[in-house]
């Protein structure tokens, strides 16, 4: 089941209104993942019942059911910690390497068409 069905059923929603606000919701959620530490791939494969609990439960917070004010914080502060703890080994790729791989492409890119311009040259 994709995650935003996932979200629906948790929601007792069987129409299809509040689609676009419940995807911006879980697109949020995910990013709160991704801020606090979590591994990209992790969160965006979707695998893990726990993230697509966590996931639920913001969106459930942020639609204004269920879950209230400081008990919804503890409940993902805590989810997050655990979380952390389970993938603490699992490698990860930050915004930081991504650009500083790029930066190294765009040099060698640069490099190339140096060489190609010098042996067209000739």
């Amino acid at each position: 089941m994709d995650l935003l069905n996932f979200v629906k059923l948790s929601l007792r929603l069987q129409h299809n209104s509040f689609d676009e606000e419940i995807k911006t919701l879980i697109q949020s959620a995910k990013n709160i993942l991704i801020n606090s530490g979590l591994p990209f791939k992790i969160i965006e494969e979707e695998n893990d019942e726990q993230i697509k609990n966590i996931i639920s439960i913001y969106v459930k917070e942020n639609l204004g059911r269920e879950l209230i004010g400081e008990k919804f914080y503890t409940i993902l502060n805590y989810n997050i910690q655990q979380l952390m703890y389970k993938y603490a080994n699992y490698p990860q790729t930050t915004i930081y390497q991504l650009e500083k791989e790029l930066t190294e492409l765009k040099k060698k890119l640069k490099d190339i068409k140096k060489l190609e311009k010098i042996k067209n040259e000739r």
